[in-house]
Parts: structure tokens; sequence; C-alpha cells
């Protein structure tokens, strides 16, 4: 319980800071150009987390129930795939990965590519491609920019865990930026 409670901790003040960077933010009225800088900087400083987990703890779980760290930082390439690929309506090319039986290196190559791909959607998003809506799943229908906000806030959240999982094997996470 006081594990669970000190996950809930660090995501809810990952969150607030990553927020918080959004009042940094000069609008362009070019809304993939606006937010570019915010989702570079979470590709350094997901990317930077994931190195820092050596290669023999990429399988360490907290609790049984709960993803490996490697497949934290997978499931965070893979979800940033989906939602973007979501906003432009295409195949999504990074479908399919599993960081079962995989490297380290392969994990983090699946993240940055996951960031490539997501970067290079966001660049020629223009205010109005943003505000066209996207259908997610269900009867949940967004605008791009709001599917991108999510997209943002997923990483934050799984980063957040890496944290904590980092902290228990006694290495001092990134500092955020």
């Amino acid at each position: 319980m006081k594990l669970m409670k000190t996950m809930m901790i660090g995501v809810v003040v990952l969150m607030l800071a990553g927020s918080a960077g959004l009042m940094a933010i000069e609008a362009t009225g070019d809304f993939g150009r606006d937010f570019l800088p915010t989702l570079q900087d979470a590709r350094a400083y997901s990317i930077e987390m994931a190195e820092l987990m050596p290669e023999e703890h990429y399988n360490f779980k907290p609790t049984p129930e709960i993803m490996s760290f490697g497949e934290q930082v997978a499931h965070t390439a893979s979800s940033t795939y989906w939602f973007l690929s979501k906003m432009t309506g295409k195949e999504n090319p990074g479908k399919g990965f599993k960081a079962e039986g995989k490297s380290r290196a392969e994990i983090v190559k699946y993240l940055k590519d996951s960031f490539d791909f997501a970067e290079k959607v966001l660049a020629g998003l223009t205010d109005a491609q943003a505000s066209e809506k996207v259908h997610l799943w269900g009867e949940v229908n967004l605008k791009k920019s709001q599917v991108f906000l999510l997209a943002r806030d997923h990483i934050t959240h799984h980063r957040g865990a890496m944290v904590i999982y980092l902290r228990l094997k006694g290495i001092k996470p990134a500092e955020y930026r």
C-alpha cells in the first residue's frame, strides 16, 4: 500500500510539473510548432530515464501484477505511436512491439522511433488541422489537439512510474526539465 501511495504521489507531482511547463510556451498560431518543443523535452527526458536503468533491471517489477521497467518504456512508446497515428488516420507504424525478450537497446530504440514519428506528425499540424476531430475509441471523438495532449499526459504518467522504479533500484532519476 505504501508503494502505491508513493507511486501515485510521484505521478501527480510529475504531471503538475509538466503542466507548468506549458505556461512558458509562446503561441505562434501553429499548434504543431507551438507544442513541438514540449514533445522534444518529453523525448529527451523520457530517453534519459530509459537509459538510466541498467539492462539487468529492465525486467524489474516492484510487484508481480504490474509492468516491468522495460514494459513501461515499451508501453510509453506504443501508446505514443497509437495516439499520434490516430491523429494521422493512418496505420499505426509501431503496432505489435513487445518488450518481452527484447534488449534494453531494442526497447530504447523503439522509444526513440516513437518520438521520431510523433515529431513528424506534430511538426506539420496547423491550428486548423488541430481543430479537426478524430475517432479515438467507442463513442470518443476528440480534436487532434486534444489527442496530442492526451499523448503528452500519458507519456508523463508512465515516465513518473519510471522514476519510482529507478528509485527502488537505488538509481537517482534524471532531473525534471
